[in-house]
């Protein structure tokens, strides 16, 4: 290899080592919250984009908020509800994984896996 090969490669090499440590720095200021927002979403079967108003009935009707949806910027409202209430609040399906459509929705509901059942089957809140 040539001198000017080997630098180029030593800068790639040093390129990737900023880019990871930078990296490992954002995850740890987000204080582990990338991971309990993926332990909450591994819970839920369906999940539907709703907006404000729906968030203010379900905390009316005494839905409690994830606590995951407070440590995000901007705050999410999240909420596990029964699959017949999340349908009757008329929200936008959403595929339940972090992608684009979950991470820009404002008022997240989701339904939880029923528990001992097959994953695709809704349960209720618990």
């Amino acid at each position: 290899m040539s001198p000017d090969a080997i630098r180029r490669s030593a800068e790639a090499v040093r390129r990737r080592a900023r880019l990871r440590a930078w990296e490992l720095r954002q995850q740890r200021h987000a204080l582990g919250t990338w991971d309990q927002l993926r332990r909450t979403l591994a819970h839920a079967s369906h999940a539907w984009a709703a907006d404000a108003d729906a968030a203010a009935a379900l905390v009316a009707e005494g839905w409690p908020a994830e606590p995951v949806g407070q440590a995000l910027q901007p705050l999410k409202a999240i909420f596990f509800v029964p699959l017949e209430r999340a349908r009757e609040l008329a929200a936008r399906p959403i595929p339940v994984r972090l992608g684009a459509e979950l991470l820009q929705a404002r008022t997240l509901v989701l339904v939880r896996f029923e528990s001992g059942a097959d994953p695709g089957s809704a349960g209720e809140a618990r």
